[in-house]
């Protein structure tokens, strides 16, 4: 009964994906961010500035990659990895992956590793978190959102990893795109976007706002 349960709970969040679709593409189906959710006020997103610096050269690397003949754009993959406190997340570290990148699509598996050492070494209590990340290179009116395909990735993660299924680890998804921090978190049931993205200057200590979720596409 639970195993039925399960599918037909997925059945329903895919059938919710696929109700927000601007144009049939496949996998590459975009997502209208207008449709998501958001989540309740207070719940906001902070990156260490020293991370938003290597977020921007990801970016630039990115944007750079469509003027690539031979190889065309490339979406690059990474990891932020964090805490969460009372709504609060604050990502201090990322893993990236500029070597061996896969086109148009972002491939996390010489990501693998590291998420397995800080799995490993979490206290898995709730408080560690971690986004699954990756970019997109402005080709198309659509580049700032989600795809099918990237929120089924983002939903495989979480479902089928006992850690972030049970909450002992957090796990949200980001999209970086075109300037936009575009995070996204799934509750098992659904997808939220946070409205409000910060950057923390560590000296100082001082946050200014990141741009999320700007292009309106209704």
């Amino acid at each position: 009964v639970k195993d039925r349960f399960n599918a037909a709970r997925l059945k329903l969040i895919e059938l919710k994906n696929r109700s927000r679709i601007i144009v049939d593409m496949g996998e590459n189906s975009p997502i209208n961010n207008d449709l998501l959710p958001s989540m309740p006020q207070g719940n906001k997103v902070i990156i260490a500035d020293d991370v938003q610096e290597i977020l921007k050269l990801i970016q630039e690397h990115t944007q750079d990659s469509v003027n690539d003949r031979v190889e065309g754009p490339k979406e690059v993959p990474f990891f932020l990895y964090g805490k969460k406190e009372n709504g609060i997340i604050f990502f201090n570290h990322i893993e990236a992956d500029l070597e061996d990148l896969q086109g148009a699509e972002a491939s996390f598996h010489r990501l693998a590793d590291g998420l397995n050492k800080y799995i490993k070494k979490s206290k898995k209590d709730g408080t560690d978190i971690v986004a699954h990340g990756h970019t997109h290179p402005v080709t198309s009116m659509y580049n700032k959102s989600f795809s099918l395909g990237d929120m089924d990735a983002y939903k495989t993660l979480r479902t089928e990893n006992e850690v972030f299924n049970s909450g002992k680890i957090g796990l949200c998804s980001c999209l970086l795109a075109d300037g936009d921090y575009n995070f996204l978190f799934f509750d098992g049931n659904d997808y939220y976007k946070y409205n409000d993205v910060f950057v923390q200057n560590l000296e100082s200590g001082d946050l200014s706002r990141l741009p999320s979720y700007r292009k309106k596409m209704n």
